[in-house]
């Protein structure tokens, strides 16, 4: 029997290339051990299943990214491309940093890249610098709109560097400002409205870039010629691609950190206690409040 070209793609298309396996690989080994002495020190309130669950889930979806047949087809697809970036940019950095946010960090991050930041000035200044929201949201932004510019969004798909060099910003900025709208820490957690500026202002950028897409002629050379005469079905496909995965991820966050607040006012009016802020402050408990 001979396997259809769908088939067939799918079973040659895997890409586990040393340099996307070796970080996933060294992150989750970093991470199983940081979670296991910090639940080792009767802290399993601080190192739940939900967090590992969310962090190892996190590094799945970045390596179906980068290392699945969804990755060789980007290269002839924009929507390809989009769901691509949509993975590796929000979807992966948001459970990553779910896992992250609280205490476990210190424990999974070593030893000595702690301690080196800690004692350099310029290292903890730049540190607390990206993570504060103005920051990392105009960071997520000018990776977002650099690298959907034509010239260089069409010579990052034709160079391997250029392409890992996209995937990093998308990644990293990710993390900036889910880190930022996660964070915990008394001093740094943000108010129910700034989180929710923040996640309205990744949606705004996200739609202003939808309906370039949606709207425009097909701006990306080497997808138009790879797309042949449905080089704009494939441009807005990738557009609705990206509005429906920011109206879902970011929605549900909305929605979740509005319920939280909604139960802890409750909680509040009647008396009853709400719990330890520094743990329960977390999308993670949000979701507990919803599966309770």
């Amino acid at each position: 029997m001979t396997a259809s070209p769908l088939t067939g793609a799918f079973a040659t298309g895997w890409d586990p290339a040393p340099s996307v396996l070796i970080p996933a690989a060294l992150g989750l080994v970093l991470y199983a051990r940081g979670f296991l002495r910090l639940r080792g020190r009767g802290r399993g309130d601080l190192a739940s299943p939900l967090r590992a669950t969310a962090f190892g889930s996190g590094v799945v979806v970045a390596l179906t990214a980068l290392a699945t047949p969804l990755a060789g087809d980007a290269h002839t697809s924009l929507r390809s491309h989009m769901i691509e970036h949509v993975l590796i940019g929000d979807i992966a950095p948001a459970l990553i940093a779910i896992g992250l946010t609280g205490p476990v960090f210190l424990f999974v991050v070593p030893r000595p890249i702690l301690a080196t930041v800690a004692t350099t000035p310029w290292l903890r200044q730049s540190a607390s610098l990206l993570t504060q929201p103005v920051v990392a949201v105009a960071l997520w932004a000018a990776a977002l709109g650099a690298w959907h510019i034509p010239t260089l969004y069409d010579a990052a798909v034709t160079s391997s560097a250029l392409h890992a060099l996209e995937h990093a910003s998308f990644f990293l900025a990710g993390l900036l400002v889910w880190t930022a709208m996660l964070d915990s820490a008394p001093r740094r957690r943000l108010s129910l409205g700034r989180r929710l500026a923040v996640a309205g202002c990744l949606f705004a950028g996200g739609q202003v870039l939808a309906d370039v897409l949606l709207f425009a002629s097909p701006l990306y050379p080497t997808y138009a010629a790879a797309q042949h005469g449905s080089a704009i079905n494939d441009q807005q496909s990738a557009a609705i691609v990206m509005m429906g995965e920011q109206t879902l991820t970011l929605g549900l966050f909305g929605a979740l950190v509005l319920l939280r607040a909604f139960r802890g006012a409750s909680a509040r009016q009647s008396g009853g206690a709400i719990g330890n802020p520094d743990v329960e402050s977390t999308l993670p408990s949000a979701m507990m409040v919803i599966a309770s």
